[in-house]
């Protein structure tokens, strides 16, 4: 069984956390993020478009504007919030023990004992865009839950988004 592992840089800039993604995901990834606070535009009717869609870019083409986001792999997440003084507060989940950007000072700040696999039928359904629903598709993202040692989920780490046919 997998141990889950949770690190944090309290006070990054935007350079150090697009640094920070590339390093943990050197080719591509998933992103996904927007605007809950600073940037969220009043003047639109659906508040919806403050908010990114899970879009798979390359590591060194991920938005990170907006007040949060997520960046993840099969390998690891990387998670942002912007703090009122414009830098961020990052975490990093992974299953593995090696500090996945050791370079960045990086705090470790937990260890779960048990990670379990939410995929296939397990993963979470997602709304799926209407060009995919006309194709008989729906979109799913693959999560592992981090759990503490009485069973409780602490974490739930983005690990893949896909779609399936449906049926």
């Amino acid at each position: 069984m997998n141990n889950g592992y949770l690190w944090r840089l309290s006070h990054a800039d935007a350079s150090t956390l697009k640094r920070l993604i590339t390093d943990v995901f050197p080719i591509k990834c998933w992103n996904f993020g927007g605007a809950l606070l600073w940037d969220v535009r009043t003047n639109i009717p659906d508040k919806r478009e403050n908010l990114r869609p899970i879009t798979e870019v390359p590591s060194s083409a991920v938005e990170i504007s907006g007040d949060f986001g997520h960046a993840f792999a099969e390998k690891a997440e990387v998670r942002w919030k912007r703090r009122d003084d414009g830098n961020y507060d990052l975490l990093v989940l992974s299953e593995s023990p090696a500090d996945p950007a050791p370079q960045f000072g990086l705090t470790p700040i937990a260890i779960f004992p048990e990670v379990v696999t939410m995929a296939g039928l397990t993963a979470l359904l997602l709304d799926t865009p209407p060009e995919l629903k006309a194709q008989k598709l729906r979109c799913r993202l693959d999560y592992n839950e981090y759990r503490t040692a009485n069973g409780a989920a602490q974490f739930a780490r983005y690990v893949r988004y896909h779609t399936e046919k449906e049926g």
